[in-house]
């Protein structure tokens, strides 16, 4: 058993190489639930955690999910494939129960870790709409190709959970300082812009239609004149583009462009 300090570190670690992996390297997520795992095996202390199991319904619930898919089992004819996806969803039983037996992250830690998964995301997405403008070697027809290490609808949806992330830290009195609001803006514009860019068409839908109930509720919680103001700017912002993106789509699907037959290739890859 190491001392508690390390393993702190250990844990911390572990989340935020889980989470910087998400949208790069299956391999750093693996990582990253290796460490976590290996952590709380070596941190023993197993009869504390197994009662904030008991005391924390919450971790049982979690867990569940994992057991849905263990109960179906009996609904498979392809046992292989039934084999391959349970060791896939494995993280389902263990992260709600690594997460649920540790000490809570402080502020310091929550802001840290969302920070370092926003700049995870937003390296990913300049990365990707590097590659579609012709930096690097490999070659990206599609837009939605430019999304080379995860699907772009996965990837897509990551960018709108880290657009509510950058939104709840612009409104969080702690993030005083002017540079890093700015910061905070200028990668919520990327990311509305790339997802407009790639066609992401479900990722926008998804943040046009949940951002005004999400946009309620925060302004429930505040009563800062700043905050509400930035909310309705965004708000604004984002049905100006959701509607133009809607014309230009329309647009596109009824116009009929006149291809030359000769011009086009003759064989496919």
């Amino acid at each position: 058993m190491l001392g508690e300090k390390l393993h702190r570190y250990l844990y911390l670690l572990g989340i935020i190489t889980l989470l910087a992996g998400l949208p790069f390297s299956p391999f750093l997520t693996s990582l990253g639930q290796f460490i976590l795992v290996g952590n709380w095996l070596i941190e023993l202390n197993f009869r504390e955690k197994l009662r904030l199991i008991k005391k924390r319904p919450g971790i049982l619930l979690f867990t569940s999910l994992f057991l849905v898919h263990v109960v179906w089992l009996i609904n498979t004819s392809n046992f292989q494939y039934a084999q391959h996806d349970i060791v896939i969803k494995l993280p389902l039983l263990a992260l709600p129960v690594i997460v649920g037996t540790s000490r809570p992250l402080n502020q310091r830690e929550t802001i840290l870790i969302l920070q370092l998964f926003a700049a995870s995301i937003f390296a990913a997405s300049v990365y990707s709409a590097a590659l579609f403008f012709g930096v690097g070697s490999q070659e990206v027809i599609d837009k939605r190709q430019s999304s080379v290490f995860i699907s772009h609808i996965r990837f897509a949806l990551m960018i709108v959970l880290t657009c509510y992330i950058l939104m709840s830290l612009l409104a969080a009195k702690e993030q005083n300082k002017i540079l890093v609001r700015v910061t905070y803006l200028i990668s919520l514009t990327w990311f509305v812009f790339y997802l407009l860019f790639i066609g992401a068409f479900s990722g926008v839908v998804i943040l046009s239609l949940s951002f005004p109930f999400v946009l309620a509720y925060w302004l429930r919680k505040t009563a800062s004149k700043k905050v509400t103001l930035y909310s309705w700017l965004l708000l604004s912002l984002l049905v100006l583009i959701s509607i133009a993106y809607l014309g230009y789509s329309i647009k596109r699907y009824y116009t009929i462009t006149d291809t030359d037959s000769k011009s086009l290739p003759t064989h496919t890859i």
